[in-house]
């Protein structure tokens, strides 16, 4: 008879309009674990956007750069470029959140956030296949994820 398969959990972590799909084992991963994928797939889609992308009319200006700036620099890790994407993300800079009632899930106003420890357990968590997680960068005040309106066709 073959080994049982270990059980996988699909979580789901969103971020403003984005969201990012993590495959983790349930009974042997941590909350560490789950930053360190998140890390992984946000390297390989170039970063994380610190904003929706909606522009306010009012704040549609441009910033002159100063003379003496050069640019000839490498962005450090956890700092915004100028198109406020941050690269180069360490599992140490992101938080991650709970919605305050399951049911309602992404459309949560309350984001929770998780025990700091990183070898917290999952299953302590209670998460159950396709639970919402939200995250934010240490740099960020709040937990924001933006949920598309549905038209009302009639």
């Amino acid at each position: 008879m073959p080994p049982k398969q270990e059980d996988l959990l699909t979580l789901k972590l969103k971020h403003l309009k984005s969201t990012y799909f993590i495959r983790v084992p349930l009974t042997k991963s941590t909350i560490g674990d789950v930053k360190t994928r998140l890390t992984e797939q946000l390297s390989v889609t170039g970063g994380l956007r610190l904003e929706d992308g909606s522009k306010d009319e009012d704040l549609d200006m441009e910033i002159p750069k100063p003379s003496f700036d050069t640019g000839d620099y490498e962005k450090a890790p956890g700092v915004a470029n100028d198109d406020n994407t941050v690269t180069n993300i360490l599992a140490k800079d992101i938080q991650l959140a709970l919605p305050n009632d399951k049911i309602l899930s992404a459309h949560a106003l309350i984001w929770l956030p998780v025990a700091e420890n990183d070898k917290t357990k999952l299953e302590l968590l209670e998460l159950s296949e396709g639970d919402v997680l939200a995250f934010k960068l240490t740099l960020e005040d709040e937990f924001r994820v933006i949920v598309p309106l549905e038209d009302e066709e009639e």
